[in-house]
């Protein structure tokens, strides 16, 4: 359903939606007015609601898909992990003020690559990967040193990863726990 929005209202609602993020943070990372960004996101809600997926994911490519990533970073594999990105691809990242992360999307495979492997270099042997559906999204759960750190999820699109969405705030995780 999310593939059927815009870039823009794709963008807006799953800050809004996913990560939580206030308007006034929205309207600065996309630079649209606040009102601007508030009418985005109830549009997108509205179509939403009126859709229907295009077509059913296919499951097993995707768990596939995310096994490569996986195996792409424990490797440091990052030819790899670039090769399973859309080209176009984007990362948001929260961290709520509470875990460093991104403070803008992080835009394109080849940057989106790098920064994974940085940030996966430094918890070497530390991090355990485990899949999980998130918003009804393909991801994972990352623990470091046994702890819940994040979660990760996935829009897949046409066999690449086109979105990543990265959750660090650990209020958001509470529930999770």
């Amino acid at each position: 359903m999310l593939e059927s929005l815009s870039p823009v209202e794709r963008a807006v609602y799953l800050l809004r939606e996913l990560f939580g993020y206030e308007y006034a943070e929205i309207s600065d990372i996309i630079n649209k007015s606040e009102a601007n960004c508030r009418k985005i996101a109830q549009r997108a809600r509205e179509y939403i609601k009126l859709q229907r997926p295009r077509f059913s994911p296919d499951k097993e490519k995707q768990h596939e898909l995310l096994q490569s990533f996986k195996k792409a970073i424990a490797r440091g594999d990052v030819d790899q992990l670039k090769e399973l990105l859309a080209e176009e691809a984007v990362l948001y990242s929260d961290g709520g003020g509470k875990r460093t992360a991104a403070r803008k999307p992080i835009y394109g495979d080849d940057k989106i690559s790098r920064f994974i492997m940085g940030i996966a270099s430094k918890e070497r042997g530390n991090f355990d990967i485990s899949p999980k559906i998130i918003n009804n999204l393909p991801g994972f759960s990352v623990s470091v040193n046994d702890e819940l750190h994040g979660i990760w999820s996935f829009h897949i699109y046409k066999g690449k990863i086109s979105n990543i969405y990265v959750v660090l705030n650990p209020d958001k995780l509470r529930h999770l726990k």
